[in-house]
């Protein structure tokens, strides 16, 4: 054998002992830590309840806080759209009232031996009276009442709104 083939024997001898003991520390190291995995697993340094941070905490806060005014807002949203829906209501039923007042006209109340008539006469239509017991309807209103002795009818407009007609003189 000649000194270069020593010379590279010796250090092929060097490297794979120096692997070796890197190996066997690698080996051991991994060793120690699978010791340490039951750890990491079970979490034992972490509590069973939770540790609200103060940031969270504010954050929560903060979310409840516009989750409160949210509701506020739809609340005041809902009223306001109820009072106008309400005065849409009523600037309805001025409406009719005044459109059944200027339209209708009692002519003249009738007994008939069983009942009362109301002689009622439609402006916009052809001029002739009409005759209507209690129960009629005339322009969606209902004849409630017709009073001989005040010389009036009483119309029922849905349950809303009570309109009397009056014989005119």
């Amino acid at each position: 054998m000649n000194c270069s083939s020593s010379k590279i024997c010796l250090m092929l001898i060097i490297i794979f002992s120096i692997l070796g003991l890197v190996n066997t520390a690698y080996a051991k190291t991994d060793q120690k830590y699978k010791y340490y995995k039951i750890i990491e697993k079970k979490n034992i340094f972490k509590p069973p309840w939770t540790v609200v941070t103060d940031r969270e905490a504010e954050r929560r806060k903060r979310e409840e806080q516009m989750r409160l005014e949210e509701e506020r807002r739809k609340k005041e949203e809902e009223k306001r759209l109820a009072e106008i829906k309400k005065k849409q209501e009523e600037n309805e039923l001025q409406r009719k009232k005044a459109e059944i007042e200027n339209t209708v006209l009692l002519t003249g109340i009738v007994f008939n031996g069983k009942e009362n008539l109301a002689l009622i006469e439609d402006k916009r239509g052809r001029g002739g009276s009409s005759m209507y017991a209690v129960g009629d309807t005339i322009k969606e209103a209902t004849i409630e009442t017709i009073d001989e002795e005040r010389k009036e009818v009483l119309l029922d407009y849905k349950g809303k709104l009570k309109i009397k007609l009056r014989l005119s003189k």
